[in-house]
């Protein structure tokens, strides 16, 4: 696997390629950008498995095509997809552990859960998750769901479901705060929270 130890800086541009991994991660314990535009495409594995400092910008697609299983993005440090494509074929951001997760800009969608969390950070100064602008959408399943104890901030964005599921669950006792996000249900059953 291609992993970018602790301690260590880089940047990734895909400057308009497409790099395509097969049943290997790219893996962050460092400080990662990645940044440009192209794709970056899983399969297999997690496209990206982070536990040290993760910035998405750029227009670049961070992708996984497996049906089940795996993320395009699996976080257990801090990430901040602030431009771009998060898009999956089963669940594309996994946000675990003491994980801090921020969207503030990204656009993500996939089949299943678009954002799964099942952190633990629990104050609205130190959220699991924060949604300050972009879009997250599932197409079949429940757009955000929260299996964790952790604290959700939607400050902003536009978090929807076009199918027969909720936007938004609460499963394990965890805070879902809603202060300025569009919250938008389209499809039939389920509900909004």
């Amino acid at each position: 696997a291609a992993t970018l130890a602790s301690g260590k800086t880089a940047t990734l541009d895909l400057n308009g390629k497409t790099v395509t991994l097969s049943s290997v991660a790219l893996g962050n314990h460092g400080t990662l950008t990645i940044t440009g535009a192209g794709t970056l495409i899983g399969s297999g594995a997690n496209t990206v498995t982070n536990s040290g400092t993760l910035t998405k910008s750029g227009t670049s697609t961070i992708e996984n095509s497996s049906t089940t299983t795996y993320y395009a993005i699996s976080n257990t440090g801090k990430a901040t997809l602030s431009a771009g494509n998060i898009d999956a074929s089963y669940r594309a951001v996994l946000n675990s552990g003491t994980g801090k997760l921020t969207v503030s800009g990204a656009n993500i969608s996939s089949k299943d859960y678009a954002v799964h969390n099942t952190g633990t950070e629990e104050t609205a100064t130190s959220p699991a998750v924060k949604v300050t602008s972009g879009t997250i959408e599932s197409t079949t399943s429940v757009t955000l769901c929260n299996d964790g104890t952790g604290f959700i901030n939607l400050t902003g964005g536009t978090i929807k479901q076009q199918a027969a599921n909720s936007v938004i669950v609460n499963n394990k006792g965890g805070t879902v705060q809603v202060s300025g996000a569009k919250i938008e249900k389209t499809g039939t059953g389920g509900f909004p929270i």
